[in-house]
C-alpha cells in the first residue's frame, strides 16, 4: 500500500519546518510449490503441503491447498485453492501444483464352499470375501471376482449357475452344480483367483 513519512526539523535558525514525502510499499513475490501426495483407494486424504520461497522471516501464508474432486484410483491434482493473494495482501503468489495419486487398495482373496461333499446334482454356494490392509472384511459390493475357476481332482465337475452376488448378509457367492461325474463323498478340491479391479489390486488366489 502507500505510505506517507512526515519529517519535521526541530533545530533553531535555517533549519525549522517539515516535509512529507510519500511511498509505495509493493507485495513480496513469493513462490508455492505443492507438494506431490498419495493415498490408498478408501483412504482419507493426507493434510496438502507446500513449499514456500520468499516469505519474510517469521511469517506464513494464509489459507489451504484444495485437490480436484474424485475418489476412485487415480491422479488428482493439488490445486490453489484459499491460499490467494486476497488472503495474503503483502504477497504476489506464483503456484505450481502437483498432483494427489489415489492408489489401489490392496485387499486379500478368501473363499469357501457351504458343502465340502456334495452328492451329485446338488447345487453348492461359494462365499468370497475380500479383506483390506486393516483386515476389514469388504463387504458392499464394491469389489468383484473377475473369475472363478471351481475344479474337482483337476476336472471342472461344477457347473455355474448364479454369478457373484452379494447376499443379504453383505457376503459375495456363487451358487454351482455339480456333475454327474462327481462321485457321492467325493471332497471338492477348488480354486478362486482374482484378477485386479479398478480400486482394488488383484486380491490373490485361494
Amino acid at each position: 500500500g502507500t505510505a506517507t513519512v512526515t519529517v519535521t526539523a526541530l533545530e533553531t535558525g535555517n533549519c525549522i519546518g517539515s516535509t512529507q514525502r510519500s511511498f509505495q510499499i509493493n507485495r513480496c513475490p513469493v513462490t508455492v510449490q505443492a507438494n506431490a501426495a498419495t493415498k490408498k483407494y478408501g483412504q482419507a486424504d493426507p493434510t496438502l503441503t507446500y513449499t514456500a520461497d520468499g516469505l519474510v522471516a517469521g511469517e506464513t501464508l494464509n489459507g489451504m491447498l484444495t485437490r480436484a474432486k474424485g475418489e476412485d484410483a487415480g491422479t488428482y491434482g493439488i490445486l490453489q485453492g484459499s491460499l490467494t493473494d486476497s488472503a495474503n495482501p503483502n504477497y504476489t503468489i506464483t503456484y505450481s501444483g502437483a498432483d494427489l495419486t489415489v492408489q489401489k487398495a490392496d485387499v486379500t482373496l478368501n473363499a469357501w464352499l457351504d458343502n465340502q461333499t456334495p452328492t451329485p446334482g446338488d447345487l453348492v454356494k461359494m462365499y468370497i470375501t475380500y479383506k483390506n490392509a486393516d483386515a476389514d472384511t469388504l463387504t458392499d459390493g464394491t469389489v468383484q471376482p473377475d473369475a472363478a475357476a471351481l475344479n474337482v481332482d483337476g476336472t471342472a465337475a461344477l457347473t455355474l449357475t448364479t454369478g457373484v452376488t452379494k447376499g443379504a448378509d453383505g457376503v459375495l457367492y456363487a451358487v454351482y452344480k455339480v456333475g454327474d461325474s462327481v462321485a457321492d463323498g467325493t471332497a471338492i478340491d477348488w480354486t478362486v483367483k482374482s484378477a485386479e479391479q479398478a480400486n482394488y489390486n488383484a486380491g490373490g488366489q485361494v
